[in-house]
Parts: C-alpha cells; structure tokens; sequence
C-alpha cells in the first residue's frame, strides 16, 4: 500500500533507527515489492511506502528541510496552487508540506484539500505532529511505549516492532455491536486510530490530541428551496470535476456503480465532464431480492457508460476470504467488502487506475431508510398527550377483545421504541443480551459500558441540533470514516487503485450540515429530499423514485445454502481453540448457527458473520495459521 510509518524516541533509547523503521515498511505491503523513501535523525527515523510502477503520480513523500522531516501519503487536489501560494515546486509534495507548515503552524493541515496522513518532525522544538484528514480517509494508528512513539498507516506497522501487544476485550465487544472497531481504539490495549479531523502533538514531556477540524451544523442557510438545491448541485459538480483533475486519461478512470443516486450522479457529472464513455462497475447476484442491476443497467443507458457488470457467487468469497482477512489489521466484518474487492480487482486488470466512489452521500442529505423509521417514532409525540395518556396506551394495555392480538404487539412496540430516545432506539433492535452472548469472565474484564458510549458520545456531540443532523453526525463517524471508508479504501489498495469520494469533499459536506434538516427528509418517507430536487435533471426518474436498498450482500443465505461456506463457517466456529477463547458462550454460538439454518430472512446471519471473521482474523494473523477453506 502506499502509507507511511515513524518511530520517535524522546528517551534516546533506539540504537538503531534506520534499520527499525525499515523493518516497519514490511508491514505496509499487501504482497507487493514496494519502494521506500526515508529520513532519519539520531532517535527517529520515519519512512513512506509507494507503489513502483512508473504510470503513477507520487502521492507520498519523505522530505527533510533543515530542522523540519516530513513524510505523508496525500492526495491533494489543491496541491498546484498550495505550491504556488508559497513558490515551491508542485512535483515536491513534501516541500509543499513543509512550506504549509512554516507558514502557518497552527492551520496547516485545513490548508489541504484532499485526503492525508503526514508525520512532521520539528528537530529545531524537538517535536512531531502527526495528522490524518477531515474525514479519515488515510489512516494513522498510533503507540507509546515509554517516551518512545510508533506511528503507521497499519496496525501491523506497529506490531511489527512491539510483539507484545495485548488483545483488549473491550474492543472485541464493541465489535460485536458495531461489526468493527471504532475510532479512537483498535483491537490491541494502547493503540490506537487517530479520529478524522485530529492531530497529534508530541515532545518530551506530554503528548495531546487536537481537533483542527469537524462538522457543525449551524448557521442553517435561509436561501430558498430552489437556490439551496442549485447550490448543492454545483457543490457536488465542483468536487467531482476538482478530483477529475489530473487524471490525464479517460482509460485510466471508472466508477463504482451500484444504482443508487449517489453512485449515478457521480457517474453522470463525470460523463458530462468526458468526451469518452465512462467506465463503470456494477456487482450483482443470482439472488433477486439483493440484485439491483436493473438500476445500474439504467444509468448506464442514461449516461452512456460502458458498464462491466459481474455476478459474484459463493466460490468468489472463497478465494477473496484470506485477501481480506489479511488486508484488515484487526476484526472487520462489513459484507460488502467482499463486492467492493470483486468489483476493484476486475477493474484493475482493466487497466484502471482511479475509481470514483458515491460514498456519503446518504449520511450528508439523509438517504437512509433509518433516518425516515426514526423520524416514524419521533411523530408519536405530535400525538396530544391526553389522547396518547388516556385513549391509546390504556387501549393497548387492556387489549380490548375484538382486536387481534398482532396488533397490539405491533402497536405495543411502536410505542415502547417511540418513547426511547434516538440514539437508544438505534441499537435496541438486538434478539440477544450480552449475557446470553458473551461468557461472564470476558463481560467482567471489558469495559461494557465506556465501549457503549461512543455511539452516545458521537450522537451527543451536536446537542442544539435536529434529532436527524445528530443522527447524521454519529453516522458520519462510525458509518462513514470507521466502517465504509475502511471498506473501500482498503480493498482497492489490496488491488492498487486509488479511489476518490467526491461527496466527501470536505465544501460537500459542511453544505450538506447547514441545511435545513426539513429539506433533507420531508415528512416520514421523502428521504434526500433536497438532493433529488437538485439532481432532477441530471438523474432518470426510476433512480429518482428507487426505494432506498443499500448494498446488501447474501451472505446469510449462503452459509444456509452453499456446502463450502457452511462447511468453513462450521470449522471455524466449532473448532475447540474458538470456544475456549472465552469471548462467546459456547451455546450461543451453536443456538445462532441454528437460528440461521432454519431462518426465514437473513438477520441471524449478520451476527454470525461477524463470529466468522472474528475466528478468522485470529486465526490468519494472530496464529499465522491458513484459513480452512
């Protein structure tokens, strides 16, 4: 991959730092021979990865200027005029850096428009920053040991050097309740990920966290609906025709196309941007209800893209498991990095180098089907409270005898969830406790309660605003920057393509959080409201009018119905070393196994998977044993 890695030691206890940090770019590779550039001091020594290959534009650097050491990977789009704002060359990007850095020490990083992580090493103060952008799209993971500092784009960056690290049980359970690991922490004790929009600041005697950056909500804009929809549309534009820029070969760039608005308007401002087709790649399945390339087939014909669509089957996930076992650095179980891999890999062999990908655009203008169920309960309490008081919770709780018993436990739910708040609501669809889940020894170690409160606390964080942009917010982070972007950032790295998100466009989404959150959703079910009015013209109408799907994976299904999953699913999950762990009790485990065998729907199947990878991940990287596939 190309990332960066540095180890700092304020105590002068590294003999050998050169030879340290060239042992941690090891880590940074996904199989390939990676070049290396590094800069190194008496007690430090940072280095940056990149991929050989001459048909690519640098996007990392290693750069020592006098008393300043800066190593990054920065794709930045403003990087033409940052270098002459301060007459350096644009072919350096770390002198650019550097020159940002000097000028303005304190704002630096806001400068940037694009996605980074750079470490900066300031011999002259005897300090370093270390810094990962708005929304956390390149990652830094971070340790101290002592008063020395290891920083790395991957965890195995660190682990490489500090064999000892313990799995913290804390991380495992949140895991569990999120299917990965949320920032700050990681699956060891006292690594961690720096948050999107953060820095880190460190000399000898204290190290400290900074939010240079993050999503506010206010002032809401009072333009009309017509004007605020125009200047959406023009927001988005400019981001895609900004990130478009420099790619100086149409063959080179394609997009990843679900059906979805958000993927066909990228698709769409990009053909409009381009005399060619543009490419784009769709994955289907066999499985009707999870097929939606119908949807892609038609914003293909819409813009004259020259679509490749693929199917992936269960003997696909078989061969793709150990790459992304091995990709992610701990436990990672979102679905749909399966597809996202499938989907990259053929669009390399293609030839391609830069994808296009629609991700945030849900979480910015409220695309989600959530968001309309929570605004659902929410309308309980448009209800006067006598009527609610003294006419319908009364009727409910003598279940008069002429109305069917379903409808009372329909309605008595209703009312039980519309009465909690949001964020509790949220996670209260669970069809087990954790003391039915995990054993009693692991509950006591991890620390349950501060593991539960990062979804609160990120909630919590826009106290004065609409329950939808709080929603909004929390999804941005344990959505967006924790689960989709590790997603698809990763997989096309595991296949060398660099992929771009325009709706992520740092203007795109502090726009998208000034507007008003009655023209994001309307009413109960007019989701995106502001973002269709402003694609209208751009979109076809059965895109415009799709019922919000996401982009589901069978997976469920298929470890009820295909012989090899259910056979490795199996293995895995009842082999002795996974149920003396200690996690799980071992008859949850077995009475989940048969909830989805002789499921109906897939739901079971969600939390089965995220045992399945959990047992993998140890398995693969923890022992350096082969998956039994």
């Amino acid at each position: 991959m190309e990332g960066i890695c540095g180890l700092i030691s304020f105590d002068g206890t590294l003999e050998n730092p050169s030879q340290m940090i060239d042992e941690m770019t090891l880590a940074l590779s996904d199989g390939e021979s990676l070049g290396v550039s590094k800069v190194t001091g008496s007690n430090w020594a940072l280095a940056c990865t990149y991929w050989k290959e001459d048909h690519w534009r640098p996007i990392t650097f290693a750069h020592q200027d006098g008393k300043l050491a800066v190593v990054g990977v920065a794709d930045v789009y403003n990087l033409r005029g940052l270098a002459e704002q301060h007459n350096v060359s644009v072919e350096n990007i770390g002198e650019v850096v550097a020159a940002l850095f000097r000028s303005e020490p304190k704002e630096w990083a806001l400068q940037m428009r694009g996605n980074f992580a750079v470490i900066i090493m300031d011999n002259e103060s005897q300090r370093f920053i270390a810094a990962t952008d708005r929304v956390g799209i390149r990652p830094v993971y971070w340790h101290r040991r002592g008063n020395t500092y290891y920083l790395s784009s991957r965890i195995n960056g660190i682990s490489r050097l500090c064999r000892s690290l313990d799995i913290d049980d804390g991380a495992i359970y949140v895991y569990m309740h999120h299917s990965m690991i949320p920032s700050p922490y990681t699956i060891y004790k006292n690594v961690q990920k720096l948050d999107p929009g953060f820095l880190l600041k460190a000399d000898v005697r204290q190290h400290s966290l900074v939010q240079y950056w993050d999503i506010t909500n206010m002032p809401k804009l009072s333009e009309s609906e017509d004007k605020i929809a125009e200047r959406v549309y023009e927001c988005i534009n400019d981001a895609v025709l900004l990130m478009r820029d420099g790619i100086t070969k149409d063959g080179e760039l394609a997009c990843f196309l679900s059906g979805g608005t958000d993927s066909s308007s990228i698709c769409g401002l990009l053909s409009r941007s381009s005399n060619a087709p543009i490419r784009a790649y769709s994955v289907g399945f066999s499985e009707n209800d999870y097929n939606e390339m119908v949807y892609a087939k038609t914003a293909a014909k819409e813009f004259g893209l020259a679509l490749h669509d693929i199917y992936l089957q269960p003997k696909d996930v078989i061969e793709l498991l150990p790459y992304i076992v091995r990709a992610y650095d701990e436990p990672f179980s979102n679905m749909s990095a399966i597809p996202a891999l499938y989907c990259v890999r053929s669009a390399a062999r293609d030839g391609i180098l830069h994808m296009f990908a629609g991700d945030g655009g849900d979480e910015i203008f409220a695309g989600n089907q959530w968001y309309a169920e929570q605004q659902l309960f929410r309308d309980y309490f448009r209800i006067p409270g006598i009527v609610r008081d003294y006419i319908i919770e009364p009727l409910l709780a003598n279940r008069f005898q002429r109305l069917p018993f379903w409808f009372f436990r329909k309605a008595g739910s209703y009312i039980r969830r519309a009465k909690m708040c949001d964020i509790d609501r949220l996670y209260s669809y669970q069809y087990a406790t954790d003391e039915e889940i995990f054993g009693p020894t692991f509950l006591s170690r991890c620390n349950s309660e501060s593991m539960a409160n990062i979804a609160r606390k990120h909630f919590n964080h826009l106290p004065d605003a609409a329950p939808l942009d709080r929603t909004l917010y929390h999804d941005m982070k344990l959505v967006i920057t924790d689960n989709d972007l590790r997603k698809v950032t990763r997989m096309c790295e595991v296949a060398h393509v660099r992929v771009r998100y325009p709706m992520l466009d740092y203007p795109v989404v502090e726009l998208g959080f000034h507007i008003p959150a009655d023209l994001k959703l309307k009413g109960t079910s007019n989701l995106r409201y502001i973002f269709k009015q402003a694609f209208r013209d751009l979109l076809p109408q059965k895109i415009l009018k799709k019922r919000k799907q996401g982009f589901g994976v069978p997976i469920a299904r298929w470890l009820r119905t295909d012989r090899r999953m259910r056979e490795f699913a199996s293995k895995l999950l009842f082999d002795k070393r996974h149920l003396d762990r200690g996690y799980f009790l071992p008859c949850f485990v077995k009475k989940l196994w048969d909830m989805n065998l002789n499921a109906k729907n897939d739901m079971y199947g969600y939390m089965l998977w995220d045992l399945v990878m959990l047992e993998a991940w140890h398995l693969q990287r923890v022992e350096n044993e082969p998956l039994p596939l």
